[in-house]
């Protein structure tokens, strides 16, 4: 069994009329070691899972980002934010974070799985097969003829 960080932490929502807290669910497993995934929920209890490459937030935490996910960051006085930007076929999602919480979430995925050691975590052999055995192996439904 590979290792698993999670973390949890608050993001604001701040594409609605009223900023609101999001609570973030955040999982990265050295078993998939090229995605992460976050759970994103409101107070009511709705929201969304997103699972993106991990690169895309390291890196944009660091410098911006485009495509259907942008982060970058931003100065406020004082702090310093992160802001994701999640775009869909159903509506844009702009949320932000404390630069420290998204800051120490990377440097736990990349203490678990340091950048560019990936390929030793995943076994691309073992996924191209099962990939292929699900493409050439599909379901047989039993039919009984009557």
């Amino acid at each position: 069994m590979n290792p698993t960080v999670t973390s949890q932490f608050f993001m604001q929502l701040e594409s609605g009329i009223e900023s609101e807290p999001v609570l973030v669910r955040a999982r990265y497993s050295a078993e998939r070691p090229f995605e992460m995934s976050m759970d994103f929920r409101l107070i009511d209890g709705s929201g969304a899972t997103w699972t993106f490459a991990r690169d895309l937030l390291v890196n944009g935490a660091a410098c911006p980002g485009e495509g259907d996910l942008e982060v970058w960051r931003q100065q406020f006085g004082p702090d310093q934010r992160v802001f994701i930007n999640l775009s869909s076929p159903g509506g844009d999602c702009l949320l932000s974070a404390r630069a420290v919480d998204i800051d120490k979430w990377c440097h736990e995925m990349t203490e678990l799985v340091p950048i560019g050691s990936e390929h030793e975590f995943f076994d691309i052999d073992r996924e191209l097969k099962a990939l292929l055995r699900r493409a050439w192996n599909p379901r047989r439904t039993n039919r009984r003829s009557g």
